[in-house]
């Protein structure tokens, strides 16, 4: 038997009452994105349909990228028997999140980008709002192989459903020709049981 290798650790506290928001987003300045919905998905990023989670992107610039994702459907029509009828914190908004950073790397490093640490993920509500969310992006930092960002979910009204602290992608040009690499030729469902 070979040594076992930890991949993944973290922590969930379960709470009787959410918090509070403690901090908001501050606006930034933002550039016109030069791409749409369809070039994302054909030209940059390597997801099928299912999982084709950003609707627009505001802007984006050295500071951050700010766009509008959708929510995912219910369960039942990823999981064959999911123990909830619906998301705690909704999986389409978390991975769309990660791409809108992928979409960031692609703009201002001209490489791809694949996350490898969360400081911390919190929600303040009981579930993500279904018709989507508004995500920021703020950089905190960035060098040539790594950049680390705080990614806020808000509502419609711009109030905040969610907090993801201290995300940090890996970037290397290598990516990039995987990425393109990456693509299914027909669909593939996923059962899990």
């Amino acid at each position: 038997m070979g040594a076992e290798t930890l991949h993944v650790r973290g922590e969930v506290i379960l709470a009787v009452r959410l918090p509070q928001p403690d901090t908001c987003p501050q606006e930034f300045p933002l550039h016109p994105y030069r791409h749409n919905q369809e070039e994302i998905y054909a030209q940059l990023l390597f997801h099928g349909p299912d999982l084709q989670g950003i609707e627009t992107v505001e802007g984006c610039s050295k500071r951050g990228i700010v766009g509008f994702v959708a929510g995912a459907p219910a369960p039942t029509e990823w999981i064959d028997r999911p123990l909830r009828n619906t998301w705690l914190a909704d999986p389409l908004v978390i991975d769309s999140a990660i791409q809108l950073m992928v979409l960031w790397t692609f703009e201002n490093m001209g490489c791809a980008s694949l996350p490898c640490f969360v400081g911390s993920y919190r929600q303040y509500r009981r579930s993500v709002p279904s018709g989507g969310v508004r995500v920021m992006v703020e950089v905190k930092q960035s060098t040539e192989h790594r950049a680390i960002a705080d990614i806020f979910f808000l509502d419609s009204e711009g109030k905040v459903v969610a907090r993801m602290e201290n995300y940090e992608s890996v970037i290397d040009a290598g990516l990039n020709q995987a990425f393109r690499r990456n693509r299914l030729s027909q669909p593939v469902s996923i059962g899990l049981v």
